[in-house]
């Protein structure tokens, strides 16, 4: 009989399917215990080619900026 019966190709696929997300998973948990956890506010900060930020907030838009936005891609 082998594999060629009812359902044997569902198994290898299932087994396939089971064994990449198993992979996937070791990965993942590998990399969250070997990677070192020094968070700080620098490595926080966004990077902007290398030049320092030197506006803390960046200014906001108006609702008349959106209205008009959205005029454009309508039209």
């Amino acid at each position: 009989m082998g594999f060629e019966t009812f359902g044997g190709n569902w198994v290898i696929i299932a087994l396939m399917l089971t064994a990449a997300f198993a992979m996937g998973m070791t990965l993942l948990i590998l990399n969250w215990i070997v990677a070192p956890q020094k968070p700080s506010w620098l490595k926080a900060a966004p990077y902007e080619s290398g030049i320092p930020n030197v506006t803390p907030v960046q200014a906001r838009y108006t609702a008349r900026f959106y209205v008009v936005a959205m005029l454009f891609v309508i039209f």
